[in-house]
């Protein structure tokens, strides 16, 4: 069971990194719930600390078998100035502060 995990979520992983592209165009719509696991990674931004939270759905014959979440608390790498669509009154680019964001990386071996 835990080989058909492994190599699960490296499939899983291989396809998502493979599909990554501007245009989105192999993005999925929806799992084979026949014989699936499902990953989504996130972070919240909190005041002082970022929370990454990792989401597993595990799928067996379009039955959901097991549904769980880890959280991890992680340093928060501060603000970043980022300008947003909208302009001020005089047409002047409006700018704000930010949460920067973490970048995903996965390594698969």
């Amino acid at each position: 069971m835990k080989k058909l995990f492994i190599l699960f979520i490296i499939g899983l992983l291989t396809s998502f990194l493979t599909s990554c592209g501007n245009d989105n165009e192999d993005k999925v719509k929806s799992i084979n719930k026949d014989g699936a696991i499902s990953v989504q990674l996130s972070v919240k931004h909190l005041a002082d600390k970022d929370v990454l939270i990792s989401e597993y759905e595990i799928w067996n014959k379009n039955n959901l078998v097991k549904k769980y979440a880890i959280y991890d608390t992680v340093p928060n790498l501060g603000m970043v100035k980022s300008e947003i669509d909208s302009t001020d009154a005089n047409e002047n680019a409006v700018s704000v502060m930010v949460p920067k964001d973490y970048e995903f990386y996965v390594t698969l071996k």
